[in-house]
């Protein structure tokens, strides 16, 4: 969504306290990170259900910024408000990366 603010399916991060999380930007695997940074703050939607996953939106604050000018980054676009029939009914569940951070 932003430099430091990214946003994420709550169910892939609900399991985990801030400073467990590491997220990682311009990669495509878990390994060999361009550009990292460790999670300040998770928040998930105040209507989030574990039982049928509605509202699963989790967001993400991470320090320092990430540096949006890496051509390996681009912000995407949400649906409005508005839309009532996102995702589409053919659409797939992804796959949840959640790197932890050894303690």
């Amino acid at each position: 969504v932003s430099s430091t603010w990214i946003v994420t399916s709550y169910r892939c991060i609900g399991v985990y306290r801030a400073w467990e999380i590491t997220v990682s930007l311009a990669t495509n695997s878990l390994s060999g990170f361009k550009q990292w940074r460790y999670a300040t703050a998770v928040y998930r939607h105040p209507g989030f259900s574990s039982t049928n996953y509605i509202n699963d939106l989790g967001l993400i604050q991470v320090t320092p910024p990430f540096n949006m000018t890496d051509p390996g980054i681009a912000i995407i676009c949400l649906p409005d408000a508005t839309t009532s029939d996102y995702p589409p009914n053919s659409s797939t569940v992804g796959r949840c990366f959640v790197y932890r951070q050894r303690s």
